[in-house]
């Protein structure tokens, strides 16, 4: 089974520097102990507010309709596949959900984030 390791970075050249950091460089090739990554960036999420006890979305109108409002993490989320263990990225691991868009091929990943260390 290959992995897929969920990743939160302080920014994009914070990803750069541990990504390079696992890179072996030998006759001028560079490789990584990772085949693939996605670099998700900043993250949207919805806005919520209370309202009569519930949270609710909070809604904006954009061009005369009423749209949810969205927010962006300030992380920068990265997605790694591997078919190799990288205990390296462990302290980037982040809580994550289980179905995902950036599965190459519609692969079997077993997902490596927080809730499964």
């Amino acid at each position: 089974m290959e992995l897929l390791y969920k990743l939160s970075f302080k920014n994009q050249e914070h990803w750069e520097k541990v990504k390079e950091s696992l890179a072996t460089v030998k006759d001028e090739n560079t490789t990584y102990p990772f085949y693939a990554f996605v670099e998700v960036g900043h993250v949207p999420y919805d806005v919520m507010v209370e309202e009569e006890g519930e949270l609710v979305n909070k809604m904006i109108e954009v061009d005369g309709n009423l749209v949810k409002e969205i927010a962006y993490h300030e992380d920068w989320a990265v997605d790694v596949f591997s078919k190799v263990e990288i205990p390296e990225l462990s302290e980037y691991l982040i809580e994550a959900k289980t179905n995902y868009a950036h599965m190459p091929n519609g692969g079997n990943f077993e997902i490596i984030n927080k809730l499964n260390i």
